[in-house]
């Protein structure tokens, strides 16, 4: 009778130890979802839902903070554009994600380059950063992915600045073959 006990107790120790037990699940891709959160980490992952065409790609690119890239629906055909995830933000907003469409199949080329403005005495300034003494320099290094995704979103955590209300502007550049592309969107921070 023991040795049964020990023999059930074995095999469903072992079963446990099989069992795939994820840390936290991965979110279905929508066409308004973000896989992954500003809190947590994210890895490549890739998500197939049922249909090639619809294939989600998360990357993790830390040198450019690409954060995933996704096939878009028909309602953003059109010209290649940039927008902030939220039109307004809340002071101290640890990161913000920012989507780039790009209905095309040429691929984008793109590097480290984000620039945050502030709107300030009827201009667009840079909003002071915290540690002055970090500054990329290395802004012409080009990234690219093989395919030519369709949607893009890059996460920027913006804690090396100081981010007070206002009104802000991002821009971030792009290259498609031979054509230089500067994309731009405001957002508010309330």
């Amino acid at each position: 009778m023991n040795m049964r006990k020990e023999i059930a107790c074995v095999i469903l120790i072992l079963l446990a130890a099989c069992v795939n037990k994820p840390g936290q699940p991965v979110q279905e891709a929508t066409s308004t979802a973000v896989i992954g959160g500003a809190d947590s980490m994210t890895s490549i992952v890739v998500a197939d839902t049922c249909a090639s065409f619809q294939d989600t790609v998360t990357y993790e690119l830390r040198q450019c903070q690409l954060w995933y890239t996704k096939d878009l629906p028909e309602a953003y055909n059109g010209e290649t554009r940039l927008w902030t995830e939220y039109e307004v933000y809340t002071e101290n907003v640890p990161v913000i994600n920012i989507f780039v469409s790009n209905p095309t199949d040429i691929l984008l080329e793109f590097g480290r380059d984000m620039r945050f403005y502030l709107w300030k005495n009827d201009k667009w300034c840079p909003p002071e950063q915290k540690d002055t003494s970090y500054t990329i320099v290395w802004n012409s290094d080009a990234f690219m992915i093989e395919k030519a995704p369709l949607l893009y979103c890059f996460r920027y955590k913006l804690n090396e600045y100081c981010i007070p209300k206002g009104k802000y502007r991002v821009q971030k550049s792009f290259s498609r073959g031979d054509e230089r592309i500067l994309l731009t969107d405001s957002f508010e921070v309330k």
